[in-house]
């Protein structure tokens, strides 16, 4: 009997040390952070340390203020490991918290991306490392810009889905044109989904004539991306044929175009899409029939 009951006291016991745990876990608060921001350390290009800095406020709330001043770091972690404290430096200064990766460590890792959090008692930042010590110059990656209808800015998604080499955003460097570089008012880059997306503005595209152009796009890791953009000659959507009018025979050439009997210029094509879905399909000469009829209007 009387084991029976120490037996009850300890289970109770224990119960209760496992109630007092769970809830004390359950109290503290979730650490903050952010998904789609980031800050980058310097560019390692083969020799020496790298550095970032970390502002007090980087992460700031009106429940945490200060969440990554200095006094809060708690340690620098790589894919949920802790970094030894021998591979990086952590110092307070004027602008926030320096944290430095050593030459040493940055010798052990291959060019590429890679992703560390630096750890905060109330926070998380995410940051990237980019590792560039051989550069590659391409000759046969050559993206193409969606097709531009005569208004609005050119765009240009490089995709790595397209030739499996990963481009950053973040390591671009320079446009040229010709051998010229383009000024970097006439344009933007900026990253979707880890893919970067140059957009030409519409000033500067108005200014090309009809033609095809071929652009390089340098980045510091990769070299001689090609970018090629087509401007159609003038057209009048629905006026494939270009008499100034619009019939049923530009109606027959975006059906025959749709069944690919007919092929038709980038000018042509840009006519006879009528709905600006980027393809001239049977309905597209069903909309310039009626229109022909003046029983649709564009």
């Amino acid at each position: 009997m009387k084991n029976t009951l120490k037996l009850l006291t300890c289970s109770a016991v224990i119960f209760t040390l496992l109630i007092t745990a769970v809830s004390v876990s359950a109290a503290e608060p979730e650490k903050i952070t952010v998904t789609d921001s980031w800050l980058s350390f310097d560019v390692w290009e083969g020799s020496g340390d790298v550095s970032v800095i970390i502002a007090d406020n980087w992460i700031d709330t009106d429940e945490i203020p200060g969440a990554t001043a200095y006094s809060e770091f708690e340690g620098l972690s790589m894919d949920e490991k802790n970094i030894d404290e021998n591979c990086f430096t952590a110092a307070d200064s004027e602008n926030g918290t320096l944290i430095t990766l050593k030459e040493n460590y940055l010798k052990t890792f291959k060019d590429g991306c890679y992703h560390f959090n630096a750890n905060f008692k109330n926070a998380i930042v995410p940051l990237n490392l980019y590792i560039v010590t051989k550069p590659v110059a391409v000759t046969d990656m050559c993206f193409s810009f969606d097709s531009w209808k005569g208004s609005g800015a050119a765009t240009v998604a490089l995709s790595p889905n397209e030739y499996g080499i990963t481009l950053w955003a973040d390591l671009f460097e320079s446009l040229s044109c010709k051998g010229e570089e383009i000024d970097r008012e006439n344009y933007s880059i900026s990253n979707f989904t880890s893919t970067p997306i140059i957009m030409l503005k519409e000033e500067y595209v108005k200014t090309l004539t009809p033609g095809e152009y071929y652009f390089t796009a340098d980045f510091k890791n990769i070299k001689g991306v090609m970018l090629k953009l087509t401007i159609p000659e003038p057209y009048s959507p629905g006026d494939i044929n270009g008499d100034g009018k619009i019939t049923a025979q530009d109606a027959r050439l975006a059906l025959r175009a749709s069944a690919k009997l007919e092929q038709l210029n980038a000018a042509q094509t840009l006519a006879a899409d009528i709905n600006n879905d980027g393809n001239v399909y049977a309905n597209d000469a069903r909309s310039i029939l009626r229109i022909s009829a003046r029983l649709e209007s564009i």
